[in-house]
């Protein structure tokens, strides 16, 4: 994908988790993230209001999607994972 000029979307806690949740953030987007040396835009998204881990009934409700600020290459890899940690 990234050859190709695609982007590339990963859940950095490797599925969809419960809101205000502070679970680890998975080891694949930061060994991705130290590999490709490419910027990560991280998205909030609220789905999880609605949409709940393990469950079939779907909630009515607004989905909100936030992109926030790019992070830039480069970063050691463990401040980048508190970082990513912090925004989610």
């Amino acid at each position: 994908a990234m050859k190709d000029k695609r982007s590339v979307l990963i859940f950095p806690h490797g599925t969809r988790v419960k809101p205000q949740s502070k679970i680890k953030i998975q080891s694949g987007i930061i060994t991705l993230y130290k590999h490709l040396d490419v910027k990560v835009i991280p998205i909030k998204v609220n789905s999880g209001y609605f949409w709940g881990k393990n469950k079939f009934i779907k909630y009515p409700g607004k989905i909100k999607i936030e992109f926030l600020k790019p992070i830039e290459p480069g970063l050691n890899p463990g401040f980048f994972r508190k970082k990513i940690q912090k925004l989610m």
